[in-house]
């Protein structure tokens, strides 16, 4: 891997490569398309397709689930096989196509099979969306020069969030206004909203390669998630059909060594503590993820006319990446500092109070529904449970993602990020089993049962991390 002294910049660009911004733009228009899409998807679902509140909101965690699962087959393809830049610019493309045949089937003169179209089109753009969002993660974390650039790498990771945030709040805040349009002899104009993000892809797709000369190119290593997975498994078998009379190894992966070298063995451990470190994460993305279904159907049952303006029930989740960047710098500079003084500094510390910060949330919303439930009131209500969630996603989200490409095997960082996203995925799919169950005849006990769980969760994380050592300490 070669770094010229041309990828630098004089002054606050020695610690920011050429590359980076071409990166970062890329990453603000992926969430763009990503959340534009899923701002209007929920109630296109629901008074379009005419699915009723359930089935909308698990077909609508189904597409979430699938969109941060396919990280884990970009990050492969881009780790293993075509590398990161190529792996980007294909599935950039895929990802285009995918939202532009979920526009076209939205324009009923055409009289298309919506239904059949639509979930084809979902399956095409979560196959991209996904395969892009790990990827660009790590090309951007491959820019730096680790250990040499690590404080400019965390600060490069805040900075990732911000514009994560910016597309988020583009996409949230635009889409819902766009819909409203009529178009197509229609009274309403999804086609539009979902369209706008397959042009912004493209536009991503022109920008990457115009950083091309910029960028540094990791070639792509032999399959090493496979070399993972064999690992394991031959460490399980010979642990199991070991002689009893062979000295007994300190770790079972230790087995393994009949058929693999040290050094993956290692690697192999370390991907597994970070694993198990991130086991109980689903939960509290399942209570997160929320926000987007749950919370919007909340807020329908609210008084959206502020006076001089007035908030749709779609645009609500634009609250969260608003919220999420207005409260950056008082994480950076009030709350991680105070936390620093009692001895909370460390990434895990810092996801420790996302997830109460996540459970506080939730405890407010009950406080609203019960609101809702004697009167009609105004949905400046359900603010302040949109800003303690975007608080506890800022201690959370940054800080997992810093810990999995820093903590993780070189060979590997794309996985590592994408199973930070799978994370994601899973908690969506719980939300999809409970939805769909229909379990609950109370919203309250629902989001009782919610904060519950993930306080569980939250212990259980914490044994985790008291027990876990990263790689400097054993160094």
């Amino acid at each position: 891997m070669k770094l010229s002294t041309e990828n630098k910049i004089s002054g606050i660009g020695r610690k920011i490569p050429k590359a980076v911004p071409f990166i970062l733009l890329n990453i603000l228009l992926e969430r763009y398309s990503t959340t534009g899409i899923s701002s209007v998807l929920l109630l296109f679902l629901h008074n379009k397709l005419s699915f009723d509140q359930g089935t909308s909101t698990a077909l609508f965690h189904t597409n979430e689930f699938l969109s941060y699962f396919f990280p884990i087959l970009g990050a492969i393809l881009g780790d293993s096989y075509w590398g990161l830049y190529k792996t980007l610019t294909i599935m950039s493309l895929v990802f285009a196509a995918g939202s532009g045949i979920i526009s076209i089937s939205g324009i009923e003169l055409l009289h298309l099979p919506v239904i059949y179209l639509t979930i084809f089109g979902l399956i095409i753009s979560v196959i991209g969306s996904g395969s892009v969002r790990a990827n660009l993660t790590a090309f951007g974390g491959s820019q730096y020069q680790v250990p040499e650039q690590n404080e400019s790498l965390k600060l490069y990771f805040s900075i990732q969030l911000v514009f994560l945030k910016m597309g988020s709040l583009l996409g949230r805040a635009i889409n819902p206004i766009l819909k409203e349009n009529s178009c197509f002899d229609s009274h309403d104009c999804y086609p539009l909203a979902f369209g706008i993000p397959s042009l912004a892809m493209l536009t991503a797709l022109l920008l990457l390669i115009c950083g091309k000369s910029f960028y540094i190119h990791k070639a792509p290593t032999d399959n090493i998630f496979l070399k993972v997975c064999g690992c394991v498994k031959c460490g399980l078998k010979e642990f199991f059909t070991r002689n009893k009379k062979i000295e007994k190894k300190n770790h079972w992966l230790d087995y393994a060594i009949i058929k693999y070298d040290q050094k993956l063995i290692d690697d192999t451990k370390q991907v597994l503590r970070i694993l198990i470190i991130f086991s109980p994460m689903p939960i509290y993305w399942a209570v997160y993820m929320q926000q987007s279904s749950k919370w919007i159907f909340q807020a329908t049952r609210t008084n959206g006319n502020i006076g001089w303006f007035t908030i749709k029930p779609d645009q609500m989740i634009a609250l969260n990446p608003l919220f999420s960047i207005l409260l950056m710098a008082f994480c950076n500079y009030v709350l991680f500092p105070l936390l620093a003084k009692i001895k909370i500094h460390t990434l895990l510390h810092k996801i420790a109070i996302g997830i109460i910060l996540c459970c506080v949330a939730f405890g407010i919303a009950i406080f609203t529904e019960i609101m809702i439930q004697k009167s009609f009131i105004s949905i400046l209500w359900l603010f302040p449970q949109f800003a303690v969630l975007a608080l506890a996603e800022n201690c959370a989200f940054a800080s997992m993602l810093n810990f999995a490409f820093t903590e993780g095997p070189t060979s590997m960082k794309s996985v590592m990020t994408a199973c930070v996203f799978v994370t994601i995925a899973f908690g969506n799919l719980i939300v999809t089993i409970v939805s769909a169950s229909k379990l609950f005849s109370s919203q309250i006990i629902e989001y009782l049962f919610f904060i519950g769980v993930l306080l569980v969760a939250l212990f259980v994380f914490l044994f985790f991390i008291s027990k876990f050592k990263n790689n400097r300490e054993e160094k």
